[in-house]
């Protein structure tokens, strides 16, 4: 005895992505020809009274009955085609809808992501911000266990080389240290960025340093003649400090304002004026981490 599979109960699930574009297709052409018939079909019968002209007319609406019928099963076999089903609907909520699922889902995401996801849903924000591990992901809870690794940029002897002997501070990876800077070019480009309040709470790095010195290109020892100026220009100009560690928004901050003071720097070489005499300053903010 033949087994009969009636069309509509077939489903997606038998079907690769490769069928179903194609059936979306035949979907969207067949809806196409059947506007298209449905208005020939008035103006039809608006402009003839000839009886063979009415019989084409039925032939036509048969083959236009035919045209939707085909339309129907292939909606219900593809649902997507015309909107999500309660079904599939239902089955995200289950997913998104459980905490710790969708947590294991945006622990996926790089951190760019993550605050992108924020935004495009309540759900998605709202399980990100309640998640300790998704704050510490995009940088908006400082981390301070990081386990140590022994590259070879992390050198774990601070060593102070005398005449005769020299000093090993800690051979300890208790004690390793982790020296970085960050550097901005342009005063120009950094007074048109823009951030989004949770951009600016970003921690820099993981574990975050809890202070950061700010230095110029302009207004250095070396440039200064203590001559003419009485004294020595302060180095590091400033340092910023934060308890919860030093967050993108205090950085652009920092830069924009000492950027807007420099642009004038009676100290800068010649070599850094641009063509609209304004000293082309460069900030570099630099700070110690603590491995």
């Amino acid at each position: 005895m033949a087994c009969q599979t009636d069309l509509p109960s077939i489903g997606l699930a038998s079907l690769s992505t490769l069928e179903r574009r194609h059936l979306s297709h035949q979907v969207n052409t067949i809806s196409a020809v059947r506007r298209r018939n449905m208005e020939r079909l008035s103006i039809l019968e608006q402009r003839s009274t000839h009886s063979d002209l009415g019989l084409i007319i039925q032939g036509l609406r048969e083959d236009n009955d035919a045209y939707a019928k085909l339309v129907t099963q292939l909606a219900d076999l593809i649902p997507s085609v015309y909107g999500q089903t309660t079904r599939a609907a239902t089955l995200a909520k289950q997913v998104f809808g459980t905490f710790e699922l969708l947590e294991l889902i945006l622990l996926f995401l790089k951190p760019r992501r993550l605050l992108v996801a924020m935004c495009a849903s309540k759900i998605f924000r709202d399980t990100a911000l309640a998640s300790p591990p998704t704050l510490r992901r995009m940088g908006l809870l400082p981390e301070s266990g990081l386990p140590c690794i022994p590259i070879v940029q992390y050198w774990p002897f601070a060593i102070d080389i005398k005449p005769v002997r020299q000093y090993v501070r800690d051979r300890a990876p208790e004690a390793w240290t982790v020296q970085f800077s960050i550097t901005t070019l342009s005063a120009d480009s950094a007074k048109h960025l823009h951030f989004g309040s949770r951009s600016r709470k970003v921690l820099i790095c993981q574990p975050p340093p809890k202070s950061m010195d700010v230095w110029t290109n302009c207004c250095r020892p070396e440039n200064a003649d203590p001559i003419l100026t009485g004294q020595w220009p302060p180095h590091p100009l400033e340092t910023l400090r934060s308890e919860g560690g030093i967050t993108v928004g205090q950085i652009v901050d920092a830069a924009i304002r000492v950027m807007g003071k420099h642009r004038s720097c009676s100290l800068a070489p010649r070599e850094l004026y641009d063509e609209r005499e304004a000293v082309r300053c460069a900030i570099n903010f630099k700070a110690t981490v603590q491995m």
